[in-house]
């Protein structure tokens, strides 16, 4: 499966990054904060939400569509 993700705020700083084009392999549902944090060891310390296709949810499911992940940090004010 193809991916979008973005990555917001120190997380975007912290991996030097604001995007990026990946692929996924994976039958039925993937974990992505186990994946994420495989892949950058730096973001096990960070608290941080995961958004798939913009809804709060750390579990992606298999899908034949193209998906956008968004990594988020915690945000402050009203």
């Amino acid at each position: 499966m193809k991916a979008t993700v973005e990555y917001f705020g120190m997380i975007a700083e912290i991996l030097n990054q604001n995007n990026e084009e990946i692929i996924l392999n994976f039958d039925k549902e993937l974990n992505l904060r186990t994946f994420f944090e495989n892949k950058y060891s730096v973001l096990q310390s960070l608290q941080y939400k995961i958004a798939i296709n913009s809804e709060l949810n750390d579990t992606l499911k298999y899908s034949e569509n193209k998906v956008k992940i968004a990594l988020l940090p915690p945000f402050a004010g009203g």
